[in-house]
């Protein structure tokens, strides 16, 4: 009876671990990058296709945002066609933005 019990507690630990693993896991696509700096405005980067890949913000660098009225932000948008990212700047005298992107492919 212990044996029968021990090889179903190890068959069930097995199937258990096999479940936790992911199937199908996703792979890298690519790396990207957008920039501001010293000027109000925009820069705006299309990424990789959204229907296949999936991005996600990756790391934000903020600069010199020393007053109120400055403002920084990175944004990642899913589009139709593409991933966009979005390095943006408000009122700056002398703010800097970088911001990274990662894609997978789904």
């Amino acid at each position: 009876m212990k044996v029968k019990t021990a090889f179903a507690s190890s068959a069930l630990a097995l199937a258990l671990s096999l479940i936790a693993l992911p199937a199908a896991a996703v792979s890298p696509h690519s790396n990207w990058f957008a920039t501001r700096y010293n000027t109000v405005g925009s820069t705006f980067v299309n990424m990789s296709p959204s229907a296949s890949t999936f991005c996600y913000l990756s790391r934000t660098a903020v600069v010199d945002t020393d007053t109120a009225s400055e403002k920084a932000t990175c944004r990642v948008t899913k589009g139709g066609v593409v991933w966009t990212l979005e390095a943006v700047l408000g009122a700056s005298s002398d703010a800097d933005v970088e911001c990274s992107a990662i894609c997978y492919n789904n």
